[in-house]
C-alpha cells in the first residue's frame, strides 16, 4: 500500500516517529513546485492481505500517518491514497469474472441449433412490489458498474417510480450510451426478500423454476448477447432504447440440468466474492475519504 501527503509549506525537515505496527518505509522530496511530499510505504504479504487484516492496517497506517503530520506541525493540504492490494482485489475479480464467462461461453453459446428463446427461460421484468412513498435503497444509473457486478452507491430514499428488483435479479441498461458501456449488475447486496428501486431505463432478468440466477448474469455479459441487443436499438440519435421483449427474443439451445449445474458450482462462489470484495473496497474508499475530509477541516 502506499499513502502520499502533500503540503503546500515550504520544505522543512520531518521528524521521523518510528511506527510499532507496521513495516515502513518513509521517504520526503520536494517537487519542483516547491511543495513538501512524504510518501510512506506499508508493506503487506499475501498472506496478510485479506480483508480484514488489509482494512486494519489501512486504518492503523492513515492514522501514523496523521500524527506524523501533526507532530511536524504541517497543514496538509491534498490526501492521495493509492491502495495496490485494492487493485490486486480488482485484478483477481477481473480474472474470476473472465474465466467464469469463458465458461459460460463454452457450455451455453457454441455454435448450435438454437431451440428456445430467452424468454422461455426467464422472467423478464418480474413484478417486484414497493408501494409508492415506501423508503427503499436506490440505485441509479450511475450506480451500475462497466465492469464487476455489484451496484457502487445507492441511497436510501422514497419510491417514486422506477424499475424495482430484489436479490438474484439481474440488470441491464437499455439506453444508449449505457449499453453500450456494459452497464449491467447482479443483485446479491440486499438483505432477504428486500426490495429495491432503480432507473426506469433497466431491464430485469429473473430465474424461472430451477434455473440458477447466476446464468442470465453472465448470458447478458456475453459478446454474444451484447451484439444481439445492440442490433435492436431503436429511437432518436443519442437517445436509443432496446426494449424487453426484444431482448427476449434472444435465441439460444436450452440449457441442459447438468450443465447449469456445472456452472452454478462456479458462478455462484465467484458472484459471492465480488460481493464481499465490493463491500471492503466501498468500506476502504468510505476511509478515504472520511481521512480527506478530516484533514481538510483542519
Amino acid at each position: 500500500m502506499r499513502f502520499a501527503l502533500i503540503n503546500r509549506q515550504p520544505y522543512r525537515p520531518l521528524r521521523f516517529l518510528p511506527c510499532p505496527r507496521c513495516d515502513l518505509a518513509l521517504r520526503h522530496s520536494v517537487p519542483p513546485q516547491g511543495r513538501l511530499e512524504a510518501v510512506l510505504t506499508v508493506r503487506c504479504s499475501d498472506t496478510e492481505a485479506s480483508d480484514a487484516a488489509l482494512l486494519e492496517s489501512v486504518v492503523f497506517s492513515l492514522s501514523y500517518l496523521l500524527c506524523l503530520f501533526s507532530e511536524n506541525d504541517f497543514s496538509v493540504a491534498v490526501l492521495r491514497v493509492k491502495l495496490s492490494p485494492l487493485v490486486r482485489v480488482r485484478t483477481v475479480n477481473d480474472n474470476l469474472e473472465a474465466q467464469t464467462q469463458a465458461l459460460f461461453d463454452e457450455l451455453f453459446l457454441r455454435d448450435g441449433m438454437p431451440d428456445c428463446t430467452l424468454s422461455e427461460i426467464a422472467n423478464v421484468n418480474p413484478t417486484r412490489t414497493l408501494s409508492k412513498g415506501c423508503i427503499a435503497k436506490c440505485y441509479d444509473m450511475s450506480c451500475l458498474p462497466t465492469r464487476g457486478c455489484v451496484p457502487e452507491g445507492g441511497e436510501i430514499k422514497a419510491y417514486n417510480g422506477g424499475v424495482r428488483f430484489q436479490n438474484g435479479d439481474t440488470l441491464i441498461a437499455r439506453i444508449t450510451p449505457c449499453l453500450e458501456n456494459g452497464k449491467a449488475a447482479y443483485i446479491n447486496i440486499l438483505n432477504d426478500k428486500e426490495v429495491a428501486f432503480g432507473s426506469t431505463e433497466y431491464i430485469v432478468f429473473s430465474p424461472v423454476d430451477t434455473m440458477p440466477s447466476s446464468f442470465y448474469y453472465f448470458l447478458i455479459r456475453s459478446k454474444k448477447f451484447r451484439t444481439f441487443a445492440l442490433q435492436y436499438m431503436n429511437g432518436s440519435s443519442g437517445r436509443q432504447r432496446v426494449s424487453g421483449d426484444e431482448l427476449a427474443a434472444f435465441p439460444l439451445t436450452k440449457p441442459s440440468h447438468e450443465a447449469l449445474s456445472r456452472f452454478d458450482m462456479v458462478a455462484k462462489p465467484v458472484l459471492e466474492q465480488f460481493k464481499v470484495a465490493s463491500l471492503e473496497i466501498n468500506r476502504l474508499n468510505a476511509l478515504q475519504q472520511l481521512i480527506i475530509a478530516s484533514i481538510s477541516s483542519r
